[in-house]
């Protein structure tokens, strides 16, 4: 998995703060060239 998912908070925010921010309470995915740490394996499933 070489993907970051990065979300943010949108409740509680005024209008005024949602016009002038408008990617609050989006989801974001950066790549990070890197390989993370393999996945943890239950029951033989990832």
């Amino acid at each position: 998995m070489r993907t970051l998912y990065v979300t943010s908070a949108r409740f509680t925010m005024t209008a005024g703060h949602l016009a002038a921010n408008p990617q609050e309470g989006g989801l974001f995915a950066v790549d990070v060239g890197v390989a993370g740490r393999p996945p943890h394996r239950f029951g033989g499933q990832a």
